[in-house]
């Protein structure tokens, strides 16, 4: 299915090796993709409310708003692409790329965001046994960890907040600035990482 400029598509299913192509200037909502098939979002081209799971992918260089990202399903965040209000469920990756960001995501229990080189995770929470992982010349800016939350930075991550359970990591290479962790939050840096500025506070 191709979704040209002005066009729009709304309940989708995509699978079975299936394609859903939104072009610049098109748009998609409310689709399911599943079992190897794939929803490619253009430059300029939107999705909302995409459910990937089973097999599943969603390629953004585009804007994807409120995507769910259930058991084998995954997202890659491509140079140009902005995802928004991203969960990430048992089972689930978002793979952010370089000059791809993600803004506001909420990684729940076994799912996993990985920022590689270049790319930006922001402002995003990481849940009880979700995992973030910062890859060397990755950034994370204003991500909260609780609950047993973790957070690994082998890159950079700034204004950390690690609230009841809530980890950091830092590893060799890894820079931690401005970390804030709370009752309950534990901030360990091992050979080779970094952390500056951090505030501990009482509990932490």
């Amino acid at each position: 299915q191709d979704v040209y400029s002005g066009g729009a598509a709304t309940g989708t299913v995509v699978g079975n090796g299936g394609w859903e192509l939104a072009w610049t200037g098109g748009s998609v909502s409310g689709s399911t993709v599943s079992s190897g098939g794939i929803e490619f979002v253009w430059s300029d081209a939107s999705a909302a409310n995409t459910t990937v799971s089973s097999g599943g992918i969603l390629d953004n260089y585009g804007s994807t708003t409120g995507t769910k990202i259930d058991n084998g399903g995954l997202e890659f965040v491509f140079s140009g692409g902005v995802a928004k209000a991203t969960t990430v469920n048992s089972g689930g990756n978002l793979d952010v790329f370089a000059s791809g960001v993600a803004s506001g995501a909420v990684i729940n229990s076994a799912g996993w965001s990985y920022v590689w080189s270049g790319g930006l995770d922001s402002a995003g929470t990481i849940g009880a046994g979700g995992f973030e992982d910062v890859l060397a010349g990755g950034i994370a800016i204003g991500m909260t960890a609780t609950g047993g939350g973790n957070q690994i930075v082998n890159g950079t991550a700034s204004a950390t907040t690690l609230v009841a359970g809530g980890l950091q990591y830092v590893s060799s290479g890894g820079v931690a600035t401005g970390t804030v962790v709370n009752s309950g939050g534990n901030l360990d840096v091992f050979a080779g990482g970094v952390a500056s500025g951090a505030i501990v506070n009482n509990g932490g």
